[in-house]
């Protein structure tokens, strides 16, 4: 990946992360007065202050610059808007892997779970833990979080086309959409630049961030 299609997190200007844009992106931002750097200090740079605090930084690794003929500057890691407002959509995305984490890895007809296992992915391996339509859809049940189960192999063999009532089976929970935690911070991955760590929480990683035009 080239340094300017590397990733910067953009804050609004409540200092509330709302998207990664480019390195190329964030500059321009940056130049065109529509932004600030926010430094490892928390002060905010513009453009000019920028050029100025990255010249200086002889000893930072060249990995973190982007150079031209005319000018040398640190990738920004982290920007402010300076008149974005806007808030993430409170909604988390109906996936498998949010699904899996709201019934907790375990399936929601036989109970078993990843106890056992060194991770939830070696369960996942081993048992073909997947995911299934409570209400099959051949009988009109919904893609939706209210007819999405996580389910072991052996049970989703079982199970077939038929419904619960059928089988006499009985579900632990009534499976619905998992409620948003803003506040809850989670462990980044080692990818995510150290910058962003006192920025980002659940709300970023598990929402569909705004895709409007920053600038």
């Amino acid at each position: 990946m080239g340094k300017e299609t590397s990733s910067t997190l953009v804050l609004n200007k409540s200092w509330m992360a709302v998207q990664v844009c480019s390195v190329k992106r964030a500059i321009g931002l940056l130049y065109q007065g529509h932004a600030k750097v926010v430094g490892e200090d928390y002060q905010v740079y513009n453009f000019d202050d920028w050029s100025e605090v990255s010249r200086r930084m002889v000893e930072v690794n060249s990995e973190e610059f982007i150079t031209s003929p005319l000018l040398s500057l640190r990738i920004p890691r982290v920007i402010v808007l300076l008149y974005y407002d806007k808030l993430p959509k409170a909604t988390l995305k109906f996936s498998r892997k949010n699904i899996l984490q709201r019934d907790k890895f375990t399936c929601q007809y036989c109970g078993k779970g990843p106890s056992g296992y060194k991770t939830s992915s070696k369960w996942m391996e081993k048992n073909e833990l997947s995911l299934d339509h409570v209400v099959p859809r051949c009988r009109g049940g919904k893609t939706t979080w209210q007819n999405i189960v996580a389910c072991c192999l052996e049970c989703n063999t079982k199970k077939g086309s038929r419904s619960l009532q059928e089988l006499g089976w009985k579900l632990d929970k009534t499976p619905k959409a998992p409620k948003y935690h803003p506040t809850v911070n989670i462990s980044l991955r080692s990818s995510v630049h150290k910058q962003w760590v006192n920025f980002v929480d659940i709300a970023y990683w598990n929402v569909e961030l705004e895709n409007d035009n920053l600038s």
